[in-house]
C-alpha cells in the first residue's frame, strides 16, 4: 500500500500538481501573467503595492488623504484648548507629512503615516516622533477616520516639564 505524499523533496526535479500527478516541469510562475500598475511589484500572483502607496492602482500615497486645513483642540486634566489658527498639514513625501501650529504651539511637527496593523488596507495611523525648533519633544499617535484625527501625544518641554494630551484635528 502506498500513501499519497510530496515526493519533490526525494527528487528536486519532480513537482507535485494540483491533481496529485507528478511532473518534471516546475509548476507556471503566477507573476508572469499579471499585470501590476506603477508603484507595485508581484508577489504570488498577486500586485502589493510598494511602501508609501495604497489604492488599486498603487497611485495613492499614504500621505496624500491627510493634507489640508483642519480645527484643533487638544484635551488635558478634562480642559479642551481649541487651536486660534487652523493647523495647515502637507505632504513631505508619500510616508511624512508637516503640521503646522500643532497643539497651538505656533510651530510645526513632522509626523510618519503608516498602515494600523500589517494587514490594513489603508495607512491611516500617523506616528509624532519629533523635536520642534523650540525644543520640545512630541510624541504620540493618531487615527484618520472620517477625514479627521484623533489621538494622543505627549510634549517634553526642554526643562523636562512632561504633559499628556489628546487631540482631534477635524478637517475644515
Amino acid at each position: 500500500l502506498l500513501a499519497a505524499c510530496d515526493k519533490s523533496f526525494l527528487f528536486p526535479e519532480f513537482h507535485e500538481t494540483q491533481n496529485g500527478v507528478g511532473s518534471k516541469n516546475p509548476p507556471p510562475d503566477p507573476c508572469l501573467t499579471a499585470v501590476c500598475p506603477t508603484n507595485s511589484t508581484c508577489e504570488n500572483g498577486k500586485c502589493q503595492c510598494y511602501l508609501g502607496f495604497e489604492g488599486p492602482l498603487c497611485s495613492t500615497g499614504y500621505a496624500d488623504k491627510f493634507v489640508g486645513i483642519y480645527q484643533g483642540s487638544d484635551t488635558i486634566d478634562g480642559d479642551i484648548w481649541i487651536t486660534i489658527a487652523p493647523l495647515k498639514v502637507t505632504k513631505i513625501d508619500n510616508q511624512n507629512i508637516k503640521i503646522e501650529n500643532f497643539g497651538g504651539f505656533q510651530s510645526y511637527i513632522y509626523a510618519k503615516i503608516e498602515k494600523d496593523t500589517f494587514n490594513a488596507p489603508t495607512a491611516d495611523k500617523i506616528v509624532i516622533d519629533f523635536t520642534d525648533p523650540a525644543a520640545r519633544y512630541f510624541n504620540g499617535n493618531g487615527l484618520l477616520k472620517n477625514g479627521d484625527i484623533h489621538g494622543i501625544y505627549t510634549v517634553t518641554y526642554n526643562d523636562g516639564y512632561m504633559e499628556t494630551y489628546t487631540f482631534t484635528m477635524e478637517r475644515l
